[in-house]
């Protein structure tokens, strides 16, 4: 069993079955669209969850450091 737990809001048990993962992850990490492509296409599954995190805080510290525009 796999549990995430987000900076914000209570504890994810991470699913198994890939209908389960897509519709509990997407809100997750939907917002980076590498991470999202990928949960979406059925490419990154439970099993890939350390390399979602990490794709997913790197694209935050991405958006987070680019600067805004007027």
């Amino acid at each position: 069993m796999l549990v995430l737990q987000p900076a914000a809001g209570p504890a994810v048990l991470v699913p198994q079955g890939r209908a389960n993962f897509t519709a509990t992850m997407l809100p997750q990490f939907g917002r980076c669209p590498e991470a999202a492509k990928g949960i979406e296409g059925g490419k990154l599954g439970p099993q890939h969850m350390k390399r979602i995190v990490s794709m997913y805080a790197q694209w935050a510290r991405g958006t987070a450091a680019a600067p805004s525009k007027p």
